[in-house]
């Protein structure tokens, strides 16, 4: 069964190369080490942390041997108990189940408008805005969204991200790191659609804390939908090498043989919640691109959910923390 749409939209005439050159702009990472943490702290620090874990290693250990006996106790109590609600907890499974299905960043007002990156290649630097656009507003419980400037980071950030002709979410958050952990806003940093230099005066950096990242078990969305609800939306690489990214207009975008490896990857945007669709029997990702919002469902994409990883949805993703 069909499970999506395509559409003759503003990219039908332009050619492959100009699209993949103009609208696309990741590039893959030669290192992808997990859990990486940007936060500014040396080797001596690294150690403490590493005595401090060992310690608590051992603390659980003693408690852990400690619980054993108290648990068994309570193991009897436990059976009866669970006998005794097995129905009732049948009869509420479904719901349960459902509700599980549902996560959107978007219905709690932390998720900015749809942007256009037009003709450059630094889709990095708009997921990465989106990224910390929303890790801000829910650190500071703010009812508002600010708009944050993904010119500044095509315009000023190196070491891996090339302006218009891609980057990637490393380089994205050194920079800001190195920035003092600060961004610029999009109304004093405005998007021109092209790589300009970089701007240090007369411009309004908010201040986003300590910044940290880490990244997803290659291939795991699993894991990534954990990451997503507990720390907030997701970059993403995705390959998109095939018209049916460039034409989609709205449903449950499914692939076959769509690629998976890492280094096939070409194109970045972020997972800001997942659903299921009861029509199509089918669990998605909610993905914001920008491409703006006459492409896709106002913006955004929905592509299969548990479904092998497709296009690759986590086979490079990262979350972020402001601390």
């Amino acid at each position: 069964m069909q499970t999506f749409q395509l559409e003759l939209n503003e990219f039908a005439d332009w050619t492959s190369d100009e699209f993949n050159t103009l609208k696309k702009g990741l590039i893959v990472s030669t290192s992808f080490r997990r859990d990486m943490m940007i936060s500014g702290q040396d080797e001596g620090d690294s150690l403490r942390r590493s005595v401090r874990k060992l310690h608590r290693r051992h603390y659980h250990a003693r408690r852990l041997k400690r619980s054993l006996h108290k648990r068994r106790h309570h193991r009897k109590r436990f059976l009866k108990d669970w006998f005794s609600n097995l129905f009732s907890k049948n009869n509420t499974q479904d719901n349960a189940n459902q509700q599980s299905n549902v996560f959107d960043w978007r219905t709690k007002s932390v998720v900015s408008s749809v942007k256009d990156q037009r003709k450059c290649g630094c889709c990095y630097a708009f997921a990465t805005a989106t990224i910390m656009e929303t890790l801000y507003a829910i650190k500071t419980n703010s009812k508002t969204i600010v708009d944050f400037s993904a010119q500044q980071i095509a315009d000023c950030s190196s070491n891996g991200n090339n302006g218009c002709a891609g980057g990637n979410f490393g380089p994205s958050v050194r920079y800001l790191s190195d920035n003092g952990g600060k961004i610029a806003t999009e109304s004093s940093y405005p998007y021109e659609g092209a790589r300009k230099s970089c701007r240090t005066s007369g411009v309004n950096e908010i201040q986003l804390g300590n910044i940290e990242y880490g990244v997803i078990p290659e291939g795991n969305e699993k894991k990534m939908a954990e990451a997503l609800t507990n720390y907030g939306p997701i970059f993403i690489g995705i390959d998109t090498d095939t018209k049916l990214f460039m034409f989609y207009k709205t449903g449950v975008l499914k692939i076959d043989n769509c690629p998976t490896r890492r280094q096939d990857m070409d194109h970045a945007m972020a997972v800001v919640g997942y659903g299921y669709d009861d029509a199509l029997k089918s669990s998605y990702w909610i993905i914001k691109n920008s491409w703006g919002t006459k492409w896709g469902e106002h913006g955004y994409l929905r592509l299969a959910k548990d479904a092998g990883n497709m296009c690759g949805v986590a086979s490079m993703a990262y979350y972020g923390k402001l601390t």
